[in-house]
């Protein structure tokens, strides 16, 4: 399927209407020069963010990993002449794309042991850090913010994310239990929570919630216990830690949202 680069596009990445026909536009041109790896399937997961956040470090001093039709990022994405600052971009060269698996695989378990303090750059560390990570690893802007939370806090700091795992889950056009999930899993959010603490599909601020990024099996994860961010090797392992331990009680129930 061909597409054309020079339609109207609304908004795609972080905080992004991403609509599919919009994000498998993006996710073409960002495969070209190999800022993408990942397949073209209309899907804004973690993997396009990141690409978007990727490219854009090449003439934006805070990349925001989002594009809209008539920012730079789109000028430049949509003009395959105009080279980028680095001359990172140059259409007559083909650069190698390495697996989807790899790349984001990278990406994730660079994180794996760290603590908050070494993911935020805002200098915010919370009681629960679980959305918080999530977050700074998607590039998630809804609700309340990090930078709202610090004492010096004065204007909305561009590098800020979402705290809150229910303003996450509540925000999310697709989400669902679990067992409802659509085939399409690799880069979804995995949430866990009491089943009476999601009413109408709609989760409430009840402290015992979680929250994780699936991929590759996976699901990546902030411990608040142990302060640092871990992989569960599978969404059932990733809920049965928090049946076995009672700590939300055995009505516990594995909800997913797709970002």
């Amino acid at each position: 399927m061909k597409f054309d680069v020079r339609e109207p596009l609304v908004s795609v990445g972080a905080n992004g209407q991403n609509f599919q026909n919009d994000v498998r536009v993006v996710q073409t041109e960002l495969k070209r020069p190999g800022f993408y790896s990942g397949a073209v399937n209309g899907h804004c997961d973690i993997l396009t963010t990141y690409a978007i956040r990727e490219y854009q470090s090449n003439f934006m001093f805070v990349p925001d990993g989002l594009i809209t039709m008539r920012s730079e990022t789109w000028d430049y994405l949509s003009n395959p002449l105009r080279k980028l600052p680095c001359g990172a971009y140059d259409p007559s060269v083909v650069v190698p794309v390495p697996f989807e698996e790899d790349a984001t695989k990278k990406k994730l378990e660079g994180y794996l042991g760290k603590h908050i303090k070494d993911i935020c750059p805002i200098g915010y560390v919370g009681i629960n850090n679980c959305a918080h990570f999530v977050a700074h690893a998607m590039g998630i802007r809804i609700g309340l913010l990090c930078d709202e939370k610090l004492v010096s806090h004065k204007k909305s700091n561009s590098l800020a994310v979402s705290i809150r795992v229910n303003e996450i889950f509540n925000s999310l056009d697709d989400r669902g239990l679990w067992n409802s999930k659509p085939s399409h899993v690799d880069g979804t959010l995995v949430f866990v929570t009491p089943k009476n603490n999601v009413n109408n599909n709609e989760m409430t601020d009840h402290p015992k919630k979680h929250i994780g990024i699936l991929h590759g099996g996976k699901v990546y994860n902030y411990t608040n216990s142990a302060s640092k961010v871990i992989a569960d090797i599978s969404p059932d392992d990733f809920l049965k830690k928090f049946k076995q331990k009672n700590v939300y009680g055995s009505d516990t129930e594995l909800y997913y949202g797709i970002y």
